[in-house]
């Protein structure tokens, strides 16, 4: 369902009008008028010849991340070879919250995750009451692999 920061009444479309507005040179004293805007990740900066206007834009926190949590989710059934399982996953996802977060996010989440997962196996490595070092040498090479290809 989508929240107030997707939907076209919500804190999107006052954004997109307060951009609007900051772009007019009847906004400004006359004595500045905006040379150029630009657009960061978190904010819209306004440039005049004497100043830096900064609008910050409204931002969802996530204290969880879903999408870093579906990519484990889709690390593991990549490695399980059924791959399209975590792909259907992460699409459903999407299609029901709305969530428009980079795509490249999934492989870096998957890259982290393996890497996690690889240190963990590592220790294990050290571990006396895990004794079987074979086992967890080839998982962590394994999370290691699954990793690295999606870099």
């Amino acid at each position: 369902m989508p929240d107030a920061a997707r939907s076209p009444e919500g804190p999107r479309s006052q954004l997109d009008e307060t951009v609007a507005a900051l772009r007019r040179p009847t906004t400004y004293p006359d004595e500045e008028r905006p040379d150029e805007a630009i657009e960061t990740h978190m904010a819209w900066v306004f440039l005049t010849e004497a100043h830096a206007y900064k609008l910050k834009k409204p931002m969802r926190a996530r204290l969880i991340d879903p999408l870093s949590e579906l990519s484990f989710l889709h690390l593991e059934c990549r490695r399980l070879g059924a791959e399209w399982i975590g792909d259907a996953l992460i699409a459903d996802y999407r299609q029901r919250t709305d969530d428009d977060a980079d795509p490249a996010l999934i492989p870096f989440y998957e890259s982290y995750h393996a890497l996690v997962r690889a240190t963990i196996a590592v220790w294990h490595l050290d571990d006396a009451a895990f004794e079987d070092d074979d086992v967890w040498r080839a998982q962590a090479e394994d999370y290691l692999q699954h990793g690295s290809e999606r870099l």
